[in-house]
């Protein structure tokens, strides 16, 4: 298709003023716009423009105009003043004719005229104006509408008259929308906060929408997975309200939205895990078919408390152990959030270092995740998956020849999150007393009696062992 020529540039714009393409589209007109063949200039009530034609041609739009640009607009010969004057005393003449129905070419010269053919007057007349010393209105014509008088610019040239064809449309303010909080609406954002487990609301604000205008709604992870809101796959739901929350329409694509302003309700479910976690978060996007969009951010808040003890099946967390034997301890942890680590420490009751676990020494001090088949030295805090889990803690006791009391340790289990629990170990002494008396000149014959002469001083071994 070939390119429209160059036709006329905008001078001057006085209020408002457009141009149509060829499409339909209307561009407002500012100085120095090249306008093109075929294109339409239109004029709003306010509006005046310039347009320079060419050479010493000026053409002037008034107010409530359309006017289509086209060579022949720009290659018409405006005649000047001086050719354009009809003087006074052909006036009489001119009314005459008039009255009588005759041409007035027969009475009246080719304005500038050279005589003879060939010179340099034009071909044609053209009455613009008649210059006259009386009242226009003291003349009336029958005509059954008035024709409007061109205007002349100081060019001299005319300012051709258009009727207008169409209105000028009003400047169109494009859409907008804005998802808003529906607790807080005056809020600079639309983001929310909700309960683990409860639905979290938006509103959705749309201004100056068109006709066959749609919005589309969508969710998006952010610190919170699918499985914590809207589970597409599972038994979550999606949804929309145009009678704010009395009823619910599942989104399964673009939603219809009124022309002008409309408001709507989304709702989306969380779910009541039982996992101790951060607060988490996921976005709800919405996009008009114009292109305008908006985002907000909901924070599902965490209503989970973990939960840790020890020995749970015991009293009070309590274990006994015979001493010599390996005490092992019950962990239990419930409601873990992810990346939660388990601190496990032993201190001394009656028992001393040495009556169990001997850092220093031979001693022990494990964990095992999985009921005691394998064993992990314990060095530090140890990892524990989210959600409940259960470790078995050991160490040795050592099993001396004393007899004594029974002696007590305890086991603290700490979570990363603060909770603690504490259990007793109990150490049952295996070791009874023993006592003799033995002839302290032969021990070993394993009799008590001596001999002793008399006058002599009479000695007794007494042998104990095994004394607390």
């Amino acid at each position: 298709m070939p390119t429209a020529l160059p036709i006329a540039t905008v001078i001057e714009v006085t209020g408002t003023a457009y141009v149509r393409n060829p499409g339909g589209e209307l561009v407002v007109l500012k100085p120095g716009d090249t306008l093109h063949e075929g294109q339409i200039v239109v004029t709003s009530s306010d509006g005046r423009v310039k347009l320079d034609m060419g050479p010493e041609e000026i053409l002037n739009l008034l107010p409530e105009q359309t006017v289509t640009l086209t060579p022949e607009l720009s290659e018409s010969i405006w005649p000047d003043l001086e050719e354009s004057v009809v003087f006074e005393e052909s006036i009489e003449r001119i009314m005459e004719a008039l009255e009588q129905g005759r041409d007035i070419d027969l009475d009246l010269e080719d304005p500038a005229a050279g005589g003879a053919a060939g010179d340099s007057g034009n071909s044609f007349v053209r009455l613009l104006r008649i210059v006259e010393e009386v009242d226009p209105a003291a003349f009336d014509f029958a005509s059954t509408a008035a024709a409007e008088q061109p205007e002349f610019d100081s060019f001299g040239t005319v300012t051709p008259t258009v009727e207008a064809e169409v209105p000028v449309p009003p400047i169109q303010t494009p859409p907008t929308i804005r998802i808003v909080n529906p607790n807080d609406p005056a809020a600079t954002t639309g983001d929310i906060l909700i309960n683990e487990g409860d639905d979290a609301i938006f509103g959705i604000q749309i201004t100056g929408a068109a006709a066959n205008t749609s919005v589309t709604l969508a969710l998006a992870d952010g610190t919170a997975l699918d499985a914590d809101y809207f589970d597409s796959e599972g038994a979550g739901y999606f949804e929309y309200s145009t009678d704010n929350g009395t009823t619910w329409t599942a989104i399964t694509g673009p939603i219809a939205v009124a022309a002008g302003n409309s408001t709507l309700l989304v709702k989306t479910d969380t779910v009541d895990d039982l996992a101790n976690e951060p607060d988490e978060t996921f976005t709800l996007t919405a996009t008009l078919s114009s292109g305008e969009s908006d985002l907000a951010t909901a924070t599902i808040i965490d209503n989970d408390t973990p939960t840790v003890s020890v020995n749970p099946e015991g009293t009070l967390g309590n274990i006994d152990v015979p001493e010599g034997d390996d005490a092992i301890f019950s962990v239990n942890i419930s409601g873990a959030a992810e990346g939660t680590t388990v601190t496990l420490t032993l201190a001394d009751g009656t028992a001393l270092d040495a009556d169990y676990f001997d850092s220093e020494g031979a001693g022990h001090f494990e964990y095992s995740t999985d009921g005691g088949t394998t064993w992990t030295a314990i060095s530090g805090p140890v990892s524990v998956p989210a959600g409940n889990s259960t470790l078995l803690v050991k160490t040795d006791t050592f099993d001396d020849a004393a007899d004594e009391l029974d002696e007590t340790f305890s086991l603290t289990a700490t979570l990363s999150s603060g909770e603690t629990a504490t259990g007793t170990a109990t150490i049952i002494d295996n070791d009874e007393p023993g006592i003799s008396i033995i002839d302290p000149n032969n021990p070993d014959n394993g009799l008590a009696d001596i001999t002793v002469n008399e006058g002599d001083d009479a000695i007794f071994g007494v042998n104990i062992s095994g004394a607390a």
